[in-house]
């Protein structure tokens, strides 16, 4: 009887040990069983309300954010890896942010006061149609917003359609004066030559190439379809 008590001593702090860990194990495995799988939440920020497109107004994704983005968002200017006195200017929110845009009044909004005087972008300031779109936008609330059709009634001429849509969308990157860029799309023969090339439709539709306009949404599909259209028939400067 003296031998069996320091055994059992010995036991009881072992056997409690395994009923706390067997409760554990089996409250974790209770939790898993019955708790609900958590949703993941987002920022409202990140969606864009996707609505046909109206001729009277400046939509964000379509005509701003790829005009900021090849003319501001560049490496070495208000890209996130540099952002310049603090300006990104890549994304909406910091595009709002950074840039002090206040909604309904394009006069007190720095981004638009910087571009208005011509000092900015330096070498390529806005034109004045640029400047429209961007003052009309922040007029309208600057809105985070996508339109998902275009006029399929606009002839696909390289004066009425080609050319605005180079110059919105791709001239801020490819205008002759960066350095290391062949491209140049602030004249007919500059799109002629990549489009009779293959490489305006590549780019276009992310066919063997990288697809453009950089870190923009696609173009919409009617956009490319005239697009294509234009170069298959010969790229002309009409």
């Amino acid at each position: 009887m003296r031998n069996i008590f320091p055994r059992l001593r010995s036991f009881f702090p072992l056997a409690a040990v395994a009923f706390v860990i067997v409760s554990m194990l089996a409250t974790l495995m209770s939790g898993c069983k019955n708790d609900p799988a958590v949703p993941p939440t987002y920022n409202s920020d990140n969606y864009l309300s996707e609505i046909d497109c109206d001729s009277d107004s400046v939509y964000f994704a379509n005509s701003v954010l790829p005009l900021i983005v090849s003319s501001c968002a560049k490496s070495g200017c208000h890209d996130r890896g540099n952002n310049e006195s603090n300006v990104v200017l890549t994304d909406y929110n910091s595009i709002i942010v950074t840039g002090k845009i206040k909604k309904f009044k394009p006069e007190n909004s720095d981004f638009y006061k910087v571009m208005a005087s011509g000092s900015m972008p330096p070498g390529t300031p806005f034109t004045p149609g640029q400047l429209d779109v961007i003052y009309k936008w922040i007029e309208q609330g600057a809105q985070n917003n996508h339109c998902t059709s275009c006029d399929t009634n606009l002839l696909a001429t390289y004066s009425g359609f080609v050319a605005p849509l180079m110059q919105s969308k791709c001239l801020g990157c490819h205008n002759g004066n960066q350095t290391g860029d062949t491209i140049n799309v602030s004249t007919y023969q500059g799109v002629k030559g990549i489009a009779l090339s293959g490489q305006l439709v590549g780019t276009v539709t992310g066919n063997g190439y990288l697809q453009m306009p950089y870190q923009s949404p696609r173009l919409l599909d009617c956009e490319i379809n005239k697009i294509i259209e234009w170069v298959n028939d010969g790229a002309p400067n009409n």
